[in-house]
């Protein structure tokens, strides 16, 4: 999946992190809550526990934030830890591949077709990345999976669509 913070094709995971400033009176806080490839986990990590190291601890209510914070932090940097690294060129991501229309009346991508599907994931993305068109992985595994070619269709359609889209966002400018 591609990393939302650098847009890299990398094993991904889900983290929440979170920074406070303690004033005497006040307190100012930000989270980041994101799906980050290892290199961008390291990196968020380390800047929100500087923060919190060296800006959280002033003010009553801030201290005790700040504990709770660098623990949440800890715990899920402690998680990203046996993450494979993200690829020197940026991973590869799935071959743009064009797909047949399968008109609407034939095949319908119901939730309990996603559900079947599912498990099939890294497989069935794993053909893609490998060059194989959607047409053939749909063929390949219909049997397998007791799903029909135009659902496994409609399927890698759906999540080639997501994929691109997280792309974009990944390479708009904020």
């Amino acid at each position: 999946m591609a990393c939302e913070g650098c847009g890299a094709w990398a094993e991904t995971r889900h983290v929440v992190f979170y920074y406070n400033i303690g004033l005497l009176v006040m307190r100012f806080h930000k989270s980041l809550d994101a799906t980050l490839c290892k290199s961008c986990n390291h990196r968020s990590f380390w800047k929100f526990t500087a923060f919190n190291l060296f800006l959280g601890w002033w003010g009553i209510i801030s201290f005790f934030c700040t504990i709770g914070f660098l623990l949440n932090n800890t715990i899920r940097y402690l998680g990203c830890l046996g993450m494979a690294p993200r690829p020197a060129d940026g991973g590869t991501p799935p071959p743009q591949t064009t797909v047949r229309e399968v008109p609407v009346s034939q095949a319908v991508l119901t939730q309990s077709t996603v559900d079947q599907l599912q498990p099939w994931l890294q497989t069935l993305w794993g053909r893609l990345q490998q060059g194989a068109s959607v047409e053939q992985v749909a063929r390949e595994y219909s049997a397998t999976t007791s799903c029909t070619e135009e659902q496994i269709t409609l399927y890698l359609q759906a999540l080639l669509h997501q994929y691109h889209q997280e792309q974009q966002r990944a390479l708009a400018p904020s």
